[in-house]
């Protein structure tokens, strides 16, 4: 992922975006140049998707919209292709939600499957808000979410806001595992990782106690 532009470290973080951080993770535009990443995360995503409470129960993911979309649907083709006879099942929820002409809204699209697990799926967990924003919407609609799953979790305290809500958070990557992998293979320098891992420290996002959320 480093390879691809997933991670964009100290200068180039202004240089790209004019941002004023250490790090940046991006997965739109090297999804979208990278098919062959798409499709290895894919793999990571569906595998340890079928390991999430009862191996075999039917399985539904929910990418947050937008940047998770394309995640959860390779998880999906991925699932097909390695065991077509019990796949993975998915689901869409809108920013917008879709207007019929009898007036109805609609921001879910997912299929009803009983005794299935819903996953809702992003591609990072840094304060915890956007899944917030999709679970709300999701229980507008009915859909009680139980897991929330993330590619690289940035440690930053969305993980522990999520699981204050009796949300179940799993992730691919902790960030500061990818940080020490990146620094024991000469792709950091010591002090661009402590920069980056001080960054990370000082910028936490705190609970905030809301009333009735989940």
């Amino acid at each position: 992922m480093f390879g691809c532009g997933c991670f964009l470290l100290g200068d180039e973080v202004w240089q790209r975006y004019g941002l004023r951080t250490p790090i940046y993770i991006d997965f739109r535009q090297s999804l979208y140049l990278h098919p062959e990443l798409l499709w290895k995360l894919g793999q990571l995503l569906s595998r340890k998707i079928e390991t999430l409470e009862a191996p075999g129960a039917p399985k539904v993911v929910i990418g947050v919209p937008y940047t998770a979309v394309p995640l959860a649907l390779a998880a999906c083709l991925v699932a097909w292709r390695e065991k077509p006879n019990r796949p993975l099942r998915f689901g869409l929820v809108r920013k917008q939600p879709s207007r019929f002409p009898d007036g109805r809204e609609l921001y879910a699209n997912i299929p009803q499957i009983s005794g299935a697990d819903y996953v809702l799926l992003d591609d990072v967990i840094a304060s915890g808000r956007s899944k917030l924003e999709a679970l709300a919407t999701l229980d507008r609609d009915g859909f009680r979410i139980r897991h929330v799953l993330c590619v690289v979790d940035r440690q930053q305290g969305g993980a522990e806001r999520l699981k204050s809500r009796q949300l179940a958070v799993h992730s691919l990557f902790q960030i500061h595992d990818v940080l020490d992998f990146y620094l024991r293979e000469g792709l950091l320098t010591e002090e661009l990782h402590h920069r980056i891992c001080q960054h990370l420290f000082t910028h936490r996002f705190q609970e905030t106690p809301q009333t009735g959320a989940r």
